[in-house]
């Protein structure tokens, strides 16, 4: 009898090794359970413990890759590639559950202007107040995401079109009321803002195409009013 180790199972050379002292040790037809053996058994156990505390500090640390992938370093939202895993997962739900919700793709006004005439700490700053009042605005089962530049996206979940419209109004409503100081002067905000609606059967690159497009389609206009793309 001996350890089933093979070359496919075995982590390191030292486990190899210990591997092949225990089968010595443990398993001839002479041996006997004294007091060496019994220290062999115990530095077994030493490095099982070693090796479980060394894939516990592994798991946590591709955790935290992980999340810094998924999100954006300055604002703390979800980057680009954390909305579209998010919202991967957020739409298979509403296939399971028969159920639906509103995008809000978002665009923050004469961005360039700020950053030009302020500088880009300013710029920054309005980057952090918007998401800042996003986060504030947001239900927990609500995911918000800075997608790049000055774009931000907001998936308000399990929302009718209407209920869905009239946050987006609202959540409009405070990013344009939101003000930065930098300097001597106050700036004001405003944001472009488009909605569109999504359900189980929605493909996570239309919806987010159609609800940009319906962005443009405000910005295009300067109207406050949202201007919603027909599902």
């Amino acid at each position: 009898m001996s350890l089933a180790i093979t070359p496919d199972n075995i982590a390191t050379p030292a486990l190899d090794r210990l591997a092949s002292e225990i089968n010595e040790r443990f398993f001839a037809a002479e041996a006997n359970y004294d007091g060496e053996r019994l220290v062999l058994l115990e530095r077994v156990l030493d490095f099982a413990i070693h090796a479980e505390q060394q894939l516990a500090e592994q798991q946590q640390r591709i955790a935290q890759l992980e999340t810094m992938t998924r999100t954006d370093d300055l604002t703390g939202l979800l980057n680009r590639r954390g909305l579209e895993a998010e919202l991967t997962r957020t739409i298979a739900s509403a296939a399971r559950h028969q159920d639906h919700g509103v995008i809000c793709y978002i665009d923050i006004d004469d961005f360039k202007g700020v950053n030009d005439t302020h500088g880009h700490a300013a710029g920054d700053e309005a980057l952090v107040a918007v998401a800042s009042t996003l986060a504030d605005n947001t239900r927990a089962d609500d995911i918000a995401a800075r997608i790049g530049g000055d774009e931000f996206v907001v998936v308000l979940t399990a929302a009718s079109v209407h209920d869905g419209f009239r946050k987006a109004r609202a959540l409009q409503s405070r990013l344009n009321a939101t003000t930065i100081r930098t300097g001597q002067h106050t700036v004001r905000l405003s944001v472009s803002l488009g909605i569109q609606a999504y359900d189980g059967k929605t493909s996570v690159a239309e919806v987010l195409d159609r609800a940009d497009s319906a962005m443009y389609a405000q910005k295009r206009m300067r109207k406050p009013e949202l201007i919603p793309i027909a599902t």
